[in-house]
């Protein structure tokens, strides 16, 4: 699947400071969604965590705190607490902050941090 990410901290108008990448689709497990990401905005955690440093990462680093989308799958535990498609993501309040992906086609996300659509 198709994400955004970086491997080095550059200013945002050098060309290289965000990069298409191809990674593979999580798969939920227990309490996971997988929701199909439709739409991200850039938080300000997003710009502090991205700014330009001499930093380098070993492998790209996925960007993103906020998505919304639909969810595709459920883990066992989500679908039996009655997690629907209409739900979407909305943050990781306990998660640290390199756990945090949303910048890609399709996210792994707790049950328990999504909220319903609004129509």
């Amino acid at each position: 699947m198709k994400a955004v990410g970086l491997t080095k901290y550059l200013p945002i108008n050098n060309p290289e400071s965000l990069v298409d990448l191809q990674v593979a689709t999580p798969a939920p497990s227990d309490r996971d969604l997988l929701v199909r990401v439709e739409a991200v905005s850039v938080n300000p955690v997003d710009t502090k965590i991205r700014a330009p440093k001499s930093d380098v990462e070993k492998e790209p680093r996925i960007l993103g705190w906020d998505a919304a989308g639909t969810v595709e799958a459920t883990g066992p535990a989500a679908k039996a607490a009655g997690v629907s498609e209409n739900e979407i993501l909305e943050d990781y309040p306990d998660l640290e902050a390199e756990d945090i992906k949303a910048c890609l086609q399709y996210a792994a996300a707790q049950a328990d941090h999504a909220v319903l659509k609004v129509p």
